[in-house]
């Protein structure tokens, strides 16, 4: 019992010591708590219990004050947290109204920023691409300027050769066959020659369409404008017209190098000339008193040598105003009832070897040279040249009427075989 008297006194002193303590330490003061212990039920506990009851008075009071005080500071600091997340709150509504606003501009952004870069990567794969244009561009440009260095030779070289020619070509070429100064200018016939300002009659070198060689030719510039290219001229029968089919396919004339005095084109070329072009026909006839007339025709062409060389086309005849000498190729009227026997128009050419004529012999034989017969003929400028005046004969081998020499019949039946002869074209519009 007294031990526990002891002990339990001990508890108390040291509870009041560090009760003393702690107050001290917050320096609490103990004031006057007598008079709140003495009561009957603390008095009857005196003196322990009265100091129990100071303790108890003293501890409450100052936890009270502690806990106003704390309470207090709790109050202010829960109104600075409230007033801190009113702030928080609004700072993250403008937070989130700058993020509104914000995101789509960051994504436009960000697709710019993706479209940049694909055309950076296309900018780079054309640097790429046009560097390799570039290098391309260089290698064919040395390759084109190799070229022109090239041409440039060739160019020079043939301006050397100009130069070098051009003191023979101010006054003509001279040909390899006869040594004759030629005019400069040349054409498919002579109206072209004309056209490019060749006025003076001569003989010319032309080349026509489809020839593979070019020919001397007269050309008259003189008769009615000019531009006339002579087929055939018979002047003083010094060359032979009874000639095979091919010395009358390839054309003969006997010249010099000042005149071709006597020829025959060629009805090679004399096809080709009336192929390139539609040509009109002028024959100028001469008779053995010197008396010149004219025939014209509006049209005239020869086909190939397939065909014979059919006189296709020889129509539109015109009499000269000096005197009418008949259209002896189509319309002599002098044999009744045979005029289709001697109309030369679709007649074939004939001569002495090569037989396409429609009399029982051939027309050219025995030097009529060679022709468009029919059953003979009502005109030949190619016949045999005689230097008298024979005069008509009757009926004889050589056809309907007919007679030896040059004939254009409806004149030459009154005045024999004609002195000389030339037939010549030009283009029907020219």
């Amino acid at each position: 019992m007294c031990f526990s008297k002891v002990g339990l006194g001990l508890m108390f002193f040291l509870l009041v010591v560090e009760t003393e303590f702690t107050l001290a330490k917050r320096q609490l003061p103990l004031g006057n708590t007598s008079v709140q212990c003495h009561s009957e039920r603390w008095g009857q506990l005196c003196p322990n219990g009265c100091l129990l009851c100071n303790i108890k008075f003293l501890v409450t009071g100052g936890a009270r004050k502690d806990i106003a005080v704390a309470s207090a500071h709790l109050k202010s600091t829960a109104l600075e947290f409230i007033q801190e997340d009113a702030c928080i709150k609004r700072n993250d509504a403008i937070v989130k109204r700058h993020k509104a606003q914000t995101w789509p501009v960051l994504f436009r952004f960000k697709e710019k920023l993706e479209h940049v870069n694909n055309e950076t990567s296309l900018c780079l794969s054309l640097s790429d691409s046009l560097q390799d244009s570039h290098t391309q561009i260089e290698s064919e440009l040395e390759t084109l300027k190799t070229g022109f260095r090239r041409i440039n030779g060739r160019l020079e070289r043939i301006e050397r050769n100009l130069a070098k020619k051009s003191a023979t070509c101010s006054t003509g070429a001279t040909t390899t066959q006869s040594s004759c100064t030629l005019p400069v200018l040349s054409g498919r016939d002579c109206a072209e020659i004309y056209r490019a300002g060749g006025r003076r009659s001569g003989v010319y070198v032309i080349k026509p369409q489809g020839a593979v060689q070019p020919i001397r030719v007269i050309c008259d510039m003189d008769d009615n404008g000019g531009g006339w290219t002579v087929i055939q001229r018979r002047s003083d029968g010094s060359l032979n017209f009874d000639r095979t089919w091919r010395e009358y396919k390839r054309g003969f004339k006997q010249e010099n190098c000042q005149e071709i005095r006597e020829m025959w084109i060629g009805n090679e070329n004399l096809h080709r000339l009336t192929h390139q072009a539609n040509q009109q026909l002028k024959v100028v006839l001469t008779s053995s008193r010197n008396e010149t007339r004219y025939a014209r025709y509006r049209h005239f062409q020869i086909d190939n040598e397939a065909s014979g060389y059919r006189m296709v086309a020889v129509d539109g005849y015109r009499s000269d105003t000096s005197g009418d000498v008949g259209d002896a190729f189509r319309e002599f009227p002098n044999v009744s009832g045979q005029r289709r026997q001697l109309d030369h128009l679709g007649a074939r050419f004939t001569t002495r070897d090569v037989d396409n004529d429609d009399y029982v012999t051939n027309c050219a034989a025995g030097g009529n040279g060679g022709w468009w017969y029919r059953s003979c003929a009502a005109v030949n400028l190619n016949g045999e040249w005689q230097d008298s005046n024979p005069q008509p004969h009757q009926q004889n081998t050589r056809g309907l009427n007919g007679h030896e020499g040059i004939i254009w019949r409806p004149w030459t039946d009154r005045h024999g075989s004609l002195k000389a002869t030339m037939m010549k074209i030009r283009p029907t519009r020219y």
